[in-house]
């Protein structure tokens, strides 16, 4: 299952471990991006991307959900 990250603490998790994010509503960032890029924009965007719903990014739970379709 995807893990939602809600909060500023929740990406500054995915940037130590190196981890990719992405937000499925929101064209441009659909595709996975590293946390460490995302942290370091500005305020009023990550409130928007949280608020949009803000995912952590696993190949493993792509790949099986590309089978069942």
């Amino acid at each position: 299952m995807e893990r939602p990250i809600l909060t500023l603490a929740g990406l500054d998790y995915e940037v130590r471990h190196k981890y990719a994010v992405y937000v499925p509503t929101l064209g441009a960032w659909a595709k996975p991006k590293p946390a460490a890029v995302i942290i370091n924009l500005p305020g009023a965007l990550l409130v928007r991307l949280f608020d949009l719903g803000m995912y952590h990014y696993s190949k493993e739970y792509h790949k099986r959900m590309q089978k069942n379709d």
